[in-house]
Protein backbone atom coordinates (compact mmCIF):
# COMPACT_ATOMS: atom_id res chain seq x y z
CA UNK A 1 0.00 0.00 0.00
CA UNK A 2 1.44 3.57 -1.32
CA UNK A 3 0.86 6.88 -0.38
CA UNK A 4 1.65 7.63 -4.30
CA UNK A 5 1.12 11.49 -4.33
CA UNK A 6 2.71 12.60 -1.16
CA UNK A 7 2.37 16.57 -1.78
CA UNK A 8 -1.00 16.22 -0.36
CA UNK A 9 -3.00 14.18 2.35
CA UNK A 10 -4.24 10.68 1.28
CA UNK A 11 -6.77 8.45 3.03
CA UNK A 12 -5.29 5.08 3.10
CA UNK A 13 -7.72 2.22 3.38
CA UNK A 14 -7.33 -1.26 4.92
CA UNK A 15 -9.30 -3.69 2.63
CA UNK A 16 -8.03 -6.75 3.57
CA UNK A 17 -9.85 -9.25 5.88
CA UNK A 18 -8.69 -9.47 9.41
CA UNK A 19 -6.32 -7.34 11.45
CA UNK A 20 -3.88 -5.88 9.27
CA UNK A 21 -0.19 -7.21 10.07
CA UNK A 22 3.47 -5.87 8.99
CA UNK A 23 5.10 -2.50 8.53
CA UNK A 24 4.87 0.86 8.01
CA UNK A 25 7.38 3.11 6.43
CA UNK A 26 7.37 6.79 6.96
CA UNK A 27 9.28 8.81 5.23
CA UNK A 28 9.16 12.74 5.34
CA UNK A 29 9.82 14.44 2.45
CA UNK A 30 9.46 17.87 4.27
CA UNK A 31 8.69 19.01 7.88
CA UNK A 32 6.01 16.70 9.83
CA UNK A 33 4.62 15.73 12.41
CA UNK A 34 1.85 12.95 12.57
CA UNK A 35 2.74 11.33 9.25
CA UNK A 36 0.08 8.55 9.47
CA UNK A 37 -3.25 8.56 11.47
CA UNK A 38 -5.54 5.84 12.11
CA UNK A 39 -9.07 7.09 13.06
CA UNK A 40 -8.10 10.63 14.06
CA UNK A 41 -5.53 8.49 16.46
CA UNK A 42 -1.54 9.06 15.54
CA UNK A 43 -0.15 5.84 14.52
CA UNK A 44 3.16 6.96 13.62
CA UNK A 45 4.80 10.25 13.95
CA UNK A 46 7.02 10.94 10.92
CA UNK A 47 11.21 11.29 10.76
CA UNK A 48 13.96 11.85 8.47
CA UNK A 49 15.52 9.54 7.45
CA UNK A 50 12.38 6.80 7.30
CA UNK A 51 10.94 5.17 10.00
CA UNK A 52 9.79 1.90 10.36
CA UNK A 53 7.37 0.44 12.95
CA UNK A 54 5.28 -2.44 12.98
CA UNK A 55 1.18 -2.06 12.71
CA UNK A 56 -0.64 -1.73 15.60
CA UNK A 57 -2.10 -5.32 16.22
CA UNK A 58 -5.46 -3.70 17.57
CA UNK A 59 -6.24 -2.01 13.78
CA UNK A 60 -9.98 -2.35 13.33
CA UNK A 61 -11.34 -3.58 10.00
CA UNK A 62 -11.61 -1.53 8.05
CA UNK A 63 -9.23 0.84 9.28
CA UNK A 64 -8.64 4.16 7.11
CA UNK A 65 -5.51 5.73 7.40
CA UNK A 66 -4.66 9.84 7.06
CA UNK A 67 -1.42 10.49 5.36
CA UNK A 68 0.12 14.14 5.58
CA UNK A 69 1.26 16.25 2.92
CA UNK A 70 5.29 15.87 2.27
CA UNK A 71 5.43 11.82 3.50
CA UNK A 72 5.95 8.98 1.05
CA UNK A 73 4.24 6.13 3.24
CA UNK A 74 4.29 2.51 2.41
CA UNK A 75 2.51 -0.56 3.89
CA UNK A 76 3.09 -3.68 3.98
CA UNK A 77 0.39 -6.10 5.45
CA UNK A 78 -0.06 -10.14 5.60
CA UNK A 79 -3.54 -10.96 4.27
CA UNK A 80 -4.87 -11.63 7.72
CA UNK A 81 -7.36 -14.83 8.14
CA UNK A 82 -10.50 -14.76 5.88
CA UNK A 83 -12.14 -17.60 6.18
CA UNK A 84 -13.65 -19.35 9.04
CA UNK A 85 -12.66 -22.29 9.88
CA UNK A 86 -14.11 -25.72 8.63
CA UNK A 87 -16.27 -27.03 11.85
CA UNK A 88 -15.37 -30.42 13.32
CA UNK A 89 -17.38 -32.93 14.10
CA UNK A 90 -17.46 -35.29 17.52
CA UNK A 91 -17.67 -37.87 17.37
CA UNK A 92 -16.54 -38.41 13.60
CA UNK A 93 -16.95 -42.10 13.39
CA UNK A 94 -19.27 -43.15 10.33
CA UNK A 95 -20.95 -45.92 11.95
CA UNK A 96 -23.29 -46.67 14.92
CA UNK A 97 -25.64 -48.44 16.20
CA UNK A 98 -28.97 -47.27 18.37
CA UNK A 99 -28.09 -43.88 18.38
CA UNK A 100 -24.96 -41.50 18.46
CA UNK A 101 -24.56 -37.75 20.12
CA UNK A 102 -22.85 -35.32 17.82
CA UNK A 103 -21.20 -32.24 18.73
CA UNK A 104 -19.85 -29.71 16.34
CA UNK A 105 -17.09 -26.72 17.20
CA UNK A 106 -15.70 -24.17 15.12
CA UNK A 107 -12.41 -22.29 16.56
CA UNK A 108 -13.05 -19.22 15.08
CA UNK A 109 -14.11 -16.61 17.48
CA UNK A 110 -17.71 -15.35 17.02
CA UNK A 111 -18.84 -18.03 14.58
CA UNK A 112 -21.72 -19.33 13.93
CA UNK A 113 -22.61 -22.81 12.88
CA UNK A 114 -25.61 -23.82 10.86
CA UNK A 115 -25.90 -27.21 9.68
CA UNK A 116 -28.43 -29.60 7.62
CA UNK A 117 -29.32 -33.34 8.15
CA UNK A 118 -30.88 -34.52 4.68
CA UNK A 119 -27.57 -34.14 2.57
CA UNK A 120 -28.16 -30.43 1.43
CA UNK A 121 -25.27 -27.79 1.48
CA UNK A 122 -26.02 -25.72 4.74
CA UNK A 123 -26.44 -21.76 4.56
CA UNK A 124 -27.36 -19.12 6.69
CA UNK A 125 -30.75 -19.99 6.48
CA UNK A 126 -30.48 -23.60 7.32
CA UNK A 127 -30.62 -24.49 10.99
CA UNK A 128 -28.27 -22.72 14.07
CA UNK A 129 -26.37 -25.21 15.93
CA UNK A 130 -26.98 -24.42 19.25
CA UNK A 131 -26.18 -27.79 21.38
CA UNK A 132 -25.91 -31.68 20.71
CA UNK A 133 -27.45 -33.67 17.79
CA UNK A 134 -28.57 -37.02 18.53
CA UNK A 135 -29.28 -39.06 15.91
CA UNK A 136 -31.11 -42.43 15.40
CA UNK A 137 -31.34 -42.99 11.80
CA UNK A 138 -28.25 -42.88 9.54
CA UNK A 139 -28.54 -39.24 8.51
CA UNK A 140 -26.20 -37.32 6.43
CA UNK A 141 -24.99 -34.24 8.58
CA UNK A 142 -23.20 -30.93 6.89
CA UNK A 143 -22.15 -27.63 8.75
CA UNK A 144 -20.47 -24.28 7.94
CA UNK A 145 -19.10 -21.19 10.13
CA UNK A 146 -20.28 -18.08 9.47
CA UNK A 147 -18.63 -14.92 10.98
CA UNK A 148 -19.39 -11.28 10.18
CA UNK A 149 -16.66 -10.03 8.01
CA UNK A 150 -15.15 -12.75 6.74
CA UNK A 151 -16.17 -16.01 4.12
CA UNK A 152 -18.25 -19.16 5.45
CA UNK A 153 -16.09 -21.92 6.45
CA UNK A 154 -15.34 -24.71 3.71
CA UNK A 155 -18.28 -27.16 4.44
CA UNK A 156 -17.80 -29.57 6.57
CA UNK A 157 -19.72 -33.25 5.94
CA UNK A 158 -19.85 -36.62 7.86
CA UNK A 159 -22.20 -39.36 7.23
CA UNK A 160 -23.65 -41.49 10.52
CA UNK A 161 -24.21 -44.85 9.46
CA UNK A 162 -27.22 -46.54 11.78
CA UNK A 163 -25.72 -50.62 11.50
CA UNK A 164 -29.29 -52.19 11.77
CA UNK A 165 -26.97 -56.13 12.35
CA UNK A 166 -24.99 -57.00 15.11
CA UNK A 167 -21.13 -57.42 13.91
CA UNK A 168 -20.26 -60.60 13.20
CA UNK A 169 -17.91 -62.22 16.16
CA UNK A 170 -14.57 -62.64 15.52
CA UNK A 171 -12.07 -65.30 16.92
CA UNK A 172 -8.26 -65.28 18.66
CA UNK A 173 -6.40 -67.09 17.35
CA UNK A 174 -7.68 -67.29 13.78
CA UNK A 175 -8.78 -70.46 12.56
CA UNK A 176 -6.04 -73.11 11.42
CA UNK A 177 -3.54 -75.87 12.35
CA UNK A 178 -1.97 -76.18 15.94
CA UNK A 179 0.23 -78.89 17.26
CA UNK A 180 -1.07 -77.99 20.69
CA UNK A 181 -4.58 -77.60 22.44
CA UNK A 182 -5.62 -73.68 22.38
CA UNK A 183 -6.95 -71.24 24.13
CA UNK A 184 -9.84 -69.30 21.79
CA UNK A 185 -11.83 -66.22 22.87
CA UNK A 186 -14.65 -64.72 21.05
CA UNK A 187 -15.51 -61.18 20.51
CA UNK A 188 -17.80 -58.86 18.94
CA UNK A 189 -17.88 -54.85 18.25
CA UNK A 190 -21.15 -54.31 18.56
CA UNK A 191 -21.95 -52.47 22.06
CA UNK A 192 -23.74 -54.83 24.67
CA UNK A 193 -23.98 -57.92 22.67
CA UNK A 194 -23.95 -61.23 23.83
CA UNK A 195 -22.36 -63.85 22.01
CA UNK A 196 -23.61 -67.72 21.89
CA UNK A 197 -21.83 -70.37 20.68
CA UNK A 198 -21.00 -74.24 19.64
CA UNK A 199 -18.83 -75.96 19.35
CA UNK A 200 -20.57 -79.46 17.81
CA UNK A 201 -20.43 -77.71 14.53
CA UNK A 202 -24.38 -76.50 14.44
CA UNK A 203 -25.48 -73.21 13.93
CA UNK A 204 -26.06 -71.30 17.37
CA UNK A 205 -29.32 -69.76 18.61
CA UNK A 206 -30.34 -67.88 21.59
CA UNK A 207 -30.44 -71.12 23.18
CA UNK A 208 -26.92 -71.96 23.01
CA UNK A 209 -24.51 -71.81 25.40
CA UNK A 210 -23.28 -67.81 26.38
CA UNK A 211 -19.84 -66.86 25.64
CA UNK A 212 -18.57 -66.05 29.35
CA UNK A 213 -14.80 -66.72 28.95
CA UNK A 214 -12.02 -68.43 26.58
CA UNK A 215 -12.77 -71.88 25.94
CA UNK A 216 -10.01 -74.24 25.38
CA UNK A 217 -10.21 -76.73 22.00
CA UNK A 218 -8.32 -79.62 22.79
CA UNK A 219 -9.28 -81.94 19.52
CA UNK A 220 -10.16 -80.76 16.20
CA UNK A 221 -13.12 -78.40 17.01
CA UNK A 222 -15.39 -75.85 14.44
CA UNK A 223 -16.79 -73.23 16.75
CA UNK A 224 -19.54 -71.25 15.24
CA UNK A 225 -20.93 -68.24 17.35
CA UNK A 226 -23.48 -65.23 16.55
CA UNK A 227 -24.39 -62.02 18.47
CA UNK A 228 -27.58 -60.66 19.55
CA UNK A 229 -27.66 -57.07 20.86
CA UNK A 230 -31.25 -55.11 21.50
CA UNK A 231 -32.16 -52.86 19.11
CA UNK A 232 -30.51 -54.99 15.84
CA UNK A 233 -31.02 -58.26 14.05
CA UNK A 234 -28.54 -60.72 15.05
CA UNK A 235 -25.27 -61.49 13.93
CA UNK A 236 -24.23 -63.56 11.02
CA UNK A 237 -22.78 -66.79 12.07
CA UNK A 238 -18.92 -66.59 12.58
CA UNK A 239 -16.83 -69.92 12.54
CA UNK A 240 -13.71 -70.97 13.20
CA UNK A 241 -12.41 -74.46 12.77
CA UNK A 242 -9.14 -75.71 14.85
CA UNK A 243 -7.30 -78.57 13.45
CA UNK A 244 -5.36 -80.31 16.62
CA UNK A 245 -2.46 -82.69 15.06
Amino acid sequence: MVNKDPANSHAVTWTGAGAPTGNVTVTCLGTCTNALTDNNSTVLVGGTPAVTVPVPTTLTNPTSYTVCAGCLVTMTYGTGTSQVATPVFSPDESSFYGSVTVTIADSTAGSTIYYTTNGTNPSASSAEYTGPLTFTVSTNLKAIGVAAGLTNSAIAENKYDLLTQAATPTFSPAAGTYSTAQTVTISDATPNATIYYTTNGTTPTTSSTVYTGAITVQSTTTVKAIAVASGVTNSSVGSATYTIN
